[in-house]
């Protein structure tokens, strides 16, 4: 039986060298599976939590800098870069975040990070925080879709552009960008309505 799952999103840090870290997390789950996460974690040396209407909750977390960390640490603080909260947790050890920077910066420092630190670089572009405000969780194919419906006016009222219109642009099945376009529109819409929540 796996353990049960939690999500979280470090919202705020203070990292003190040679001393103790505190992070703020925001924590979508199970309390008792994320004390058991740091229970397990080197390092943590005291927490708090304080639950919300919403059925999350925040864990105020005190920490030494875990052994390996320092490494992270160098890497990701250099000048010319900086990391930008929040910072998304999961219960498989992942971790996703954005860094900011030059070119010249950020390279050299994805290059110093361990290398048992798996990486994925998910979009390079030029930063916009309006963006990191309201991220919708959409694929590169279902932002594709939008893009192309919101040109050929499918969502103007009235209506100018049709899911025909859409899925030759994209060169796909009509079923095919109807698709991508019911799964962009439901996650949108969640995530609106957990913002408004």
């Amino acid at each position: 039986m796996s353990p049960p799952a939690w999500s979280g999103t470090c919202c705020s840090t203070r990292i003190a060298r040679g001393g103790r870290n505190t992070l703020l997390y925001r924590v979508d789950g199970e309390p008792d599976a994320f004390a058991g996460m740091l229970e397990a974690a080197p390092g943590v040396r005291e927490w708090e939590f304080t639950s919300t209407a919403d059925g999350t909750f925040y864990a105020f977390v005190e920490e030494e800098t875990p052994d390996g960390d320092e490494e992270i640490l160098d890497a990701l603080s250099r000048t010319g870069i900086m990391t930008v909260p929040p910072i998304e947790f999961a219960a498989d050890r992942t971790a996703t975040f954005t860094l900011i920077g030059t070119s010249g910066a950020i390279r050299p420092a994805l290059e110093e990070l361990p290398d048992e630190m798996g990486m994925d670089v998910i979009r390079v572009g030029e930063y916009d925080r309006r963006r990191e405000l309201f991220d919708s969780g959409l694929t590169g194919r279902q932002r594709e879709a939008v893009a192309a419906a919101v040109d050929a006016g499918y969502y103007d009222s009235p209506r100018r552009g049709s899911i025909d219109d859409v899925a030759r642009t994209l060169d796909v099945a009509a079923s095919t960008a109807a698709e991508h376009l019911r799964k962009a529109e439901s996650r949108v819409m969640a995530t609106v309505l957990d913002i408004d929540d």
